[in-house]
């Protein structure tokens, strides 16, 4: 039991290293031929958004929180594929495999 104890509390100071780890990587999309970009970090927090003045000219409000909202999904969903990717090949969280067992 007290082995147990030990993998969950290693578990838990590697997840934390991992945040940490995720808060450092950043990644950049946009949309609408460049003219909206959205910068995110390992934990889903957005960190940059620019729109395009020719964008608020051009489009309307439902239009624009439409492609902003799709531009968001897609730089979580390219952050969650690298985060994955980099855990792979580093081959974080080994105890985990271990405690499923």
């Amino acid at each position: 039991m007290f082995n147990k104890l030990k993998q969950f509390k290693d578990l838990r100071n590697q997840a934390k290293e991992l945040q940490s780890k995720f808060a450092k990587e950043s990644l950049s999309v946009d949309s609408n031929w460049g003219k909206l970009k959205l910068t995110i970090d390992g934990n889903m927090e957005v960190h940059a958004m620019e729109i395009d003045e020719s964008l608020l000219e051009a489009k309307n409000k439902k239009s624009l929180e439409n492609d902003l909202a799709k531009l968001f999904s897609d730089a979580v969903k390219k952050m969650q594929k690298h985060l994955a990717q980099q855990m792979a090949k580093n081959g974080d969280l080994p105890n985990l495999s271990d405690m499923l067992k």
